[in-house]
């Protein structure tokens, strides 16, 4: 029960005593835990530090227990061949001044050899450098020798396409020998002919007796100019009983070659005919 004051009628309260208790009760507490977590924390992190020296120190024991065991493994083998090493060591000792004299003589052989060696190096390299300039020589004439073989595979095609030229030319000569008429007049016998070659270019004619040659032709397609003016020739010339006419006459004179004929013999000439082909030539 709250006490009552003499002076005053309200009674006496510690709340505020309570607060300040609990406050600082909940401080201590928070410190508290503050400090458990900081201790936990500094273990974990020492022990953390601590485990890989741990390691360290055992692997450092493991290397000192296998080299204790070497060592006297060591020990037990020396004990054991004592007298095999003292004999290797005195032999070694009373056999060094005669390898140290092999070495010495190895030593000089070696440098001879290397001397003569050398000497065959240089020998080498000199033979090289002559090898090489004839190699340079041999190479220039070589290309001398393939620009001879061009130059002269040149000139034998130059003649193979002069031969073939020949040969094309003696073809068509022999083609068109082959494609004459020869008239051989030597051995005639009374009335001498005049040769009277007709063809689409005209009428070519050969006077035997004189072998003047004459030719009659015009432009135009009914060949009227060039029979008048074969014929007005023969007209001048008068008829002569010792000559006849020999018309050569071609496929392509078919248009004119009888009014011609018809001509001519008016003109008191004996006429003959002599059909050749279109191709053919006449040599008089």
């Amino acid at each position: 029960m709250a006490r009552k004051t003499k002076n005053s009628d309200s009674p006496i309260t510690l709340f505020s005593f309570q607060d300040i208790i609990t406050s600082i009760t909940g401080i201590m507490i928070l410190v508290v835990l503050m400090l458990i977590l900081h201790i936990i924390e500094s273990h974990s992190s020492s022990a953390s530090e601590e485990s890989p020296r741990m390691k360290d120190i055992a692997s450092l024991r493991k290397t000192l227990e296998e080299m204790e065991k070497k060592l006297k493994q060591e020990a037990n083998w020396q004990a054991e061949n004592e007298k095999i090493i003292a004999d290797a060591v005195t032999s070694d000792l009373e056999s060094l001044p005669f390898k140290i004299n092999e070495e010495k003589r190895t030593n000089a052989k070696l440098n001879s050899n290397f001397s003569e060696n050398k000497k065959v190096l240089e020998n080498l390299k000199a033979e090289k450098e002559i090898l090489d300039k004839k190699c340079i020589l041999i190479d220039k004439q070589i290309e001398e020798a393939e620009e001879i073989n061009a130059d002269k595979e040149k000139e034998h095609q130059n003649i193979l396409d002069m031969l073939a030229k020949l040969l094309e030319n003696l073809k068509k000569e022999k083609e068109s020998e082959e494609k004459r008429i020869y008239f051989s007049l030597e051995r005639q016998e009374g009335k001498m002919p005049i040769l009277a070659e007709c063809s689409s270019a005209g009428i070519k004619v050969k006077i035997v007796k004189n072998s003047e040659i004459k030719e009659f032709s015009d432009d135009s397609s009914s060949f009227v100019g060039t029979v008048n003016s074969f014929t007005d020739w023969l007209e001048k010339r008068g008829t002569n009983e010792s000559e006849y006419i020999l018309f050569i006459v071609k496929p392509s004179s078919s248009r004119y070659v009888i009014t011609l004929r018809d001509k001519v013999a008016a003109l008191k000439y004996e006429t003959g005919l002599e059909p050749v082909e279109e191709n053919m030539n006449s040599v008089f």
